[in-house]
C-alpha cells in the first residue's frame, strides 16, 4: 500500500485504525515538515521524500504497490492531473488507486486524464461518487479505479 502526498498522515490513520490495516505501508511525501509530521504518527512503514512531477517517472519500481491512496493530493498546489499516469505505473496489475478530489480540480483536469487513461485501457473505473466533506467546506470526487495493464 502506498499514500501518496503523505502529508500529516490523516488517510494513513484512518487506514490503519478506521480499515484495520496491519501490513506494509509507505508514503511519498516531498514536504520535509509534513514529512516530519506524518513519521510522528508511526503509521508509515517508510515515507519516501520524494516528489512526482507530469510526465516523469520516479525511482520507485514499476508495479511497487497493490493499493494506492490520493487524498486530496491533486490540485492546484501539488499533484497535477497528468501525475495520474506515474501512480498507474507505480501501482500493480489488477490493483487499485483511490483518489478523492475537489470537485472543480476534477472537472478542469483530472477528469480527462481518468477519461484518456480509460480509453487505453490501462485503467476500469470501478466506483465514482460525489462527496462534500472534502476539507469540511467543498464538494469532491471520490474515485476507485482498478489498473487493467
Amino acid at each position: 500500500s502506498s499514500g501518496i502526498n503523505a502529508g500529516t498522515g490523516l488517510s494513513g490513520k484512518a487506514i490503519r485504525e478506521e480499515l484495520g490495516f496491519n501490513g506494509i505501508m509507505e508514503g511519498l511525501e516531498p514536504c520535509k515538515e509534513m514529512r516530519d509530521h506524518a513519521g510522528k504518527r508511526g503509521l508509515y512503514t517508510k515515507i519516501h521524500p520524494i516528489p512526482i512531477f507530469p510526465y516523469q517517472e520516479t525511482k520507485l519500481a514499476e508495479s511497487s504497490y497493490q493499493f494506492v491512496t490520493c487524498i486530496g493530493s491533486f490540485s492546484d498546489r501539488s499533484l497535477k492531473p497528468e501525475c495520474l499516469w506515474e501512480l498507474i505505473r507505480l501501482t500493480e496489475p489488477h490493483g487499485y488507486i483511490a483518489i478523492e478530489v475537489n470537485e472543480t480540480f476534477w472537472k478542469n483536469g483530472l477528469k480527462f486524464v481518468v477519461e484518456k487513461a480509460q480509453e487505453k485501457g490501462v485503467i476500469k473505473v470501478v466506483m465514482s461518487r460525489k462527496d462534500v466533506h472534502y476539507e469540511g467546506h467543498s464538494k469532491a470526487n471520490s474515485i476507485l479505479v482498478q489498473i487493467t495493464k
